[in-house]
């Protein structure tokens, strides 16, 4: 998923895309509240950013690594908001993902 940042929409990286068999799912314009990412990114910033200053930016990037690579993949779905009842892919999603 994606937004419509020119590197991704183009004509270059569709090509490649298709050639490597990957769908690219383009996010509609300016809807960034629809963005998964943008979910998950708001609580691994109050948990592993907010108020705090690390020695090094190495350091702050393993803390944000370390604390995503610890969520459970029904977490991770959950905090991105892709399990909410009016999530905008959720048929895609379940064609794609069955909780174990």
């Amino acid at each position: 998923m994606l937004d419509r940042a020119s590197c991704h929409t183009a004509q270059k990286s569709q090509r490649l895309a298709a050639r490597l068999g990957t769908h690219l799912v383009l996010l509609p314009k300016q809807r960034s509240e629809l963005n998964c990412m943008d979910h998950l990114w708001r609580p691994l910033k109050q948990r592993v950013s907010a108020n705090r200053q690390y020695p090094t930016v190495q350091q702050h990037v393993d803390a944000a690594i370390q604390w995503v690579l610890g969520l459970s993949p029904q977490d991770a779905l959950r905090k991105a908001g892709c399990l909410a009842e009016g999530f905008w892919l959720r048929d895609l999603l379940e064609n794609f993902w069955r909780p174990t």
